[in-house]
């Protein structure tokens, strides 16, 4: 299981690794090209007034909502996938993008990163079900 988290601010490449019996595995921050703006992203981005009881509340809710587009559009956040790859005595066992999670926030504003942990661990048994089957078939040739 991963126990260190990735960082409070997280830039494609950043990894974390845990050691899982003979296995060593690294999950691994990467870029998602595939993700459109936010607001083309989620329907419900832009606040309606039938959202809100009343027009302030509304207002600082626009507002915040357009800090994080901007945020967005200048790269301070983005979306990403987090890659796991899990070797044996250093020989990678999966195929480069084999088990991984697409289209997560990174360094979405007011957040800590956290889910990038929660994905990779997720993501864990699947990892090391896939690399068991490679050593299996690798120990019977």
């Amino acid at each position: 299981m991963f126990t260190n988290p990735f960082g409070k601010f997280v830039v494609v490449g950043d990894r974390i690794t845990c050691q899982v019996g003979e296995f060593t595995v690294e999950a691994r921050v990467e870029f998602d090209e595939d993700q459109p703006a936010p607001d083309e992203h989620d329907d419900g981005f832009w606040p309606t007034r039938a959202d809100y009881a009343d027009e302030s509340a509304c207002q600082a809710e626009v507002e915040r909502m357009r800090g994080i587009r901007e945020a967005w559009a200048v790269g301070d956040w983005f979306f990403v996938g987090v890659v796991l790859q899990v070797t044996f005595r250093g020989v990678p066992l999966l195929g480069k993008y084999e088990v991984a999670l697409w289209g997560i926030e990174c360094n979405y504003p007011g957040t800590d990163n956290q889910y990038l942990l929660e994905v990779a661990n997720e993501r864990l048994p699947e990892a090391l079900d896939a690399a068991n089957a490679v050593l299996t078939r690798l120990r019977a040739a």
